[in-house]
């Protein structure tokens, strides 16, 4: 899959950016950016290569303070975007269970994007994820019972266009026992301003990647080798 799918010397400094902490940036040049929300995992995956860059961004119990409720799903977990001038603007992803929840990562990246809606009122990603093509990297992390992780939500706040904007994570279909089969869990939806050039692949992204629908939802996926449109 193309979001699951950077070279090994790209996963090294994925990796490198684990022991610095660092998160998603917004580019100078406001083309579509890298996605980079890491968490600290509760256990290491028993299953995984080894190898895999690590987060020191661990969980915290119990519920976030003046956090909403987020979008509705059916899930254990639900994902809230907030921004508040005092607290910071942070996405939280909070379990509603007292059970342990897994989730696929990459060097301890979590499967999540930003999106906002155009003009036309489609949603369109303004991230994507580095397609990954050394094993190590990836793995499980593990969020305890009824706990969550905060990541920062940077960038956005400005700029000339003003629009509705949402997180999207990919996570395993509930009723598919098929672990390769996604389907998108939603945050709830946040003020936040783009550019033109938001929605867009930068020149040497796009010479790698491409912007195409799938499964009913806009992602950026791998060109493939004998891609050369």
């Amino acid at each position: 899959m193309g979001s699951r799918v950077v070279a090994c010397h790209a996963g090294l400094a994925l990796v490198l950016m684990a022991g610095l902490g660092l998160q998603s940036k917004p580019s100078k040049d406001h083309f579509m950016r890298v996605a980079n929300y890491r968490v600290g995992s509760l256990m290491d995956d028993p299953n995984a290569a080894g190898g895999y860059g690590k987060s020191d961004n661990y969980a915290i119990a119990g519920v976030p303070p003046n956090v909403g409720p987020g979008a509705r799903n059916r899930r254990l977990f639900r994902i809230v975007a907030s921004r508040d001038d005092k607290a910071g603007s942070y996405i939280y992803l909070i379990s509603k269970s007292s059970q342990v929840l897994s989730f696929d990562a990459f060097d301890s990246a979590l499967n999540m994007v930003l999106e906002a809606k155009t003009a036309d009122g489609e949603w369109l990603p303004v991230e994507f994820r580095h397609r990954i093509t050394c094993g190590n990297s990836r793995h499980q992390v593990f969020l305890a019972g009824l706990s969550y992780w905060r990541m920062p939500l940077i960038g956005f706040d400005s700029g000339p266009t003003k629009t509705q904007m949402r997180v999207r994570m990919l996570v395993p279909d509930p009723d598919i026992k098929d672990p390769v089969t996604l389907k998108p869990v939603y945050s709830n939806v946040f003020e936040g301003f783009v550019h033109p050039e938001s929605f867009t692949l930068s020149p040497e992204d796009a010479k790698v990647y491409k912007l195409q629908k799938e499964n009913g939802w806009w992602d950026v996926v791998w060109r493939g080798a004998a891609d050369s449109s």
